[in-house]
């Protein structure tokens, strides 16, 4: 469905959502399915492909499954049970679970799909380019198509859910940090032989030394492709800051990728993405606008996962928007109730993993973390729980915690 503009030029809905990533479509859905005006807007053609590592943890599959998408976003993924964690000295740290790796062309052309099918109206390509204004908010979204035209959605809420670049951000008054605060890279192989065994059977997270603290991965995908990549945060980055040098050491230095890229007969070239991780370089919310997904840092920093995170920070950003509509709560009292939402489920297990980002420049600590998680029950059920979401990451993230897998 797309959106007709009115004989003003105008294009009018209750929501106005700019990027129709996981976090801007998913929002899209939630606020559609409610009977909503939505009008989803991205400055690309779906599908369209996206630098990521395409796994999808625990807390990504239970929020969609909560809206009741993981069926359809599921369709043709694969499915693994387990996370494999090496340290610095190639030490392996298996957790068992439930993960899905999804291409995020294909994921994100998904979630498009089913926002429009639930009522969304889609506009693209259109870039925006700033807001509407009136009386002193965001009263909506003046966007730029592809051949040069001016589109303005004029609607009382307007979500930014336009990814890690500072353009949007900064022209709709709420960047705090232009700059980065992550940086990662990944390419797709296939093997060259379809019938070889590749014993790879976990997505796999390591920090090997020649990278730390930055961090690599190489995780299995649908059709016996497999993605590997690097990152790092800008906080604590590695020595070089060069992602192709980092992605060339990581695939001599760690045994899978290495085998991978030789057995390779099909290579993507080596695509990079900024990030913005632990909460920051945005304000979540102004009166007319709230921020979601990446463009408001949902993304932790010491591995670069986030798109659990961004599509939780969209349906919490939705069921807000949808509860302030039906009561006629002002354009402040929805911004403040996002921003406090997200200050009261977020902020402390993003800080906690802010803090861990220090620990990676002290290797030895994580061969310790290792060694006590293949040892001691406690810090192997906590490696369980985190990679579940489902416990506060201080329980080991912290300094307490770490005293306790001295004991434990």
């Amino acid at each position: 469905m797309s959106a007709t503009p009115t004989e003003d030029g105008d294009v009018r809905a209750d929501v106005a959502i700019v990027g129709a990533g996981p976090a801007g479509s998913v929002a899209a859905f939630v606020l559609a399915r409610a009977g909503l005006d939505v009008v989803l807007m991205d400055r690309a053609r779906f599908p369209r492909d996206k630098a990521c590592g395409d796994g999808l943890m625990p807390d990504a599959l239970a929020a969609l499954a909560a809206i009741g998408l993981a069926d359809r976003a599921l369709a043709g993924a694969r499915r693994l049970t387990a996370l494999r964690i090496y340290t610095p000295n190639g030490t392996p740290v298996t957790v068992n679970g439930e993960f899905a790796v999804v291409p995020r062309e294909r994921l994100d052309a998904c979630l498009c799909d089913a926002a429009v099918d639930a009522g969304a109206r889609l506009l693209t390509p259109v870039r925006a380019i700033g807001p509407v204004e009136q009386n002193g908010r965001v009263a909506g979204v003046v966007g730029e198509t592809a051949g040069g035209g001016s589109v303005c959605v004029r609607a009382r809420t307007t979500v930014l859910a336009t990814g890690a670049g500072a353009g949007p951000l900064t022209a709709f008054g709420v960047c705090e940090q232009s700059r980065p605060s992550g940086m990662a890279a990944r390419f797709y192989v296939v093997p060259e032989d379809e019938g070889a065994r590749v014993d790879l059977d976990a997505l796999c997270v390591s920090f090997n030394r020649s990278i730390c603290p930055g961090y690599g991965w190489v995780f299995p995908g649908p059709g016996g492709s497999f993605n590997i990549g690097v990152g790092y945060s800008t906080a604590a980055p590695p020595e070089t800051k060069n992602l192709r040098v980092l992605m060339a050491r990581f695939v001599e230095n760690f045994p899978p990728a290495r085998e991978l890229t030789r057995m390779a007969g099909r290579r993507s070239d080596v695509h990079g993405a900024p990030l913005r991780t632990g909460l920051t370089g945005s304000r979540l919310s102004e009166p007319g606008v709230l921020v979601v997904g990446d463009a408001a840092g949902f993304t932790y920093p010491i591995t670069g996962e986030g798109i659990g995170k961004a599509i939780e920070s969209g349906i919490l950003a939705a069921e807000i928007i949808r509860d302030g509509v039906r009561a006629n709560r002002s354009a402040e009292a929805i911004a403040n109730a996002y921003r406090d939402g997200v200050e009261k489920t977020f902020r402390a297990r993003f800080q906690a993993y802010e803090n861990a980002q220090r620990w990676l420049a002290f290797p030895r600590l994580l061969d310790f973390l290792a060694w006590r998680a293949n040892s001691g029950s406690y810090v192997r059920k906590q490696f369980r729980a985190l990679a579940a979401d489902i416990v506060d990451p201080r329980a080991i993230l912290s300094f307490g915690g770490l005293i306790r897998t001295l004991f434990t």
